[in-house]
């Protein structure tokens, strides 16, 4: 999984040292973050996430995903991106194959880009999966009640490759 979240206002940090005054004062820098304002500019008719509309049987998959993000993203920036999910602050939430793209509105004037990439299950193995789960209607009952039992994780590891992306 890649991650990338930038806002397109913020200057990257350049790769090698810094030089003096590059990103100004110590003075400067607190004065920019005191003037920021400490709530997200509104966003109307925004991506709400509502953890009420959250299917049962999730909680454990809801909790491998913030796992996974924990490792490549400090927990402060989970928390802040849990917020801002909740108060609707995602502008456009885009979801392709292997992709999420999302534009954020946080403190800064413009908004956030942010993308996730997951590599994607071989048509061989959707092929496999398929062909297992056709006989197990129970299994495929779940699935199409809104819950992922945790034998389809264990199902896809049998074919070689794990149905949750891993952390590099």
């Amino acid at each position: 999984m890649t991650t990338s979240s930038l806002p397109p206002s913020e200057p990257q940090q350049p790769t090698g040292a810094p030089g003096p005054g590059a990103f100004g004062s110590r003075q400067q820098q607190q004065q920019q973050q005191q003037n920021r304002p400490r709530e997200p500019k509104r966003v109307r008719n925004g991506v709400r996430l509502d953890i009420e509309e959250i299917p049962p049987g999730t909680t454990e998959r809801s909790a491998a995903w913030i796992r996974l993000f924990s490792a490549e993203v400090e927990p402060h920036i989970i928390e802040q991106g849990m917020e801002y999910a909740r108060k609707g602050q995602t502008i456009s939430l885009t979801l392709v194959p292997g992709h999420v793209r999302a534009r954020i509105q946080g403190t800064h004037t413009r908004p956030y880009s942010v993308e996730l990439a997951f590599p994607l299950m071989s048509d061989d193995v959707w092929n496999r999966l398929i062909s297992v789960l056709a006989e197990q209607s129970r299994l495929i009952a779940q699935i199409l009640s809104g819950r992922l039992p945790s034998r389809v994780d264990r199902l896809v590891q049998t074919f070689g490759t794990p149905l949750m992306p891993e952390p590099h």
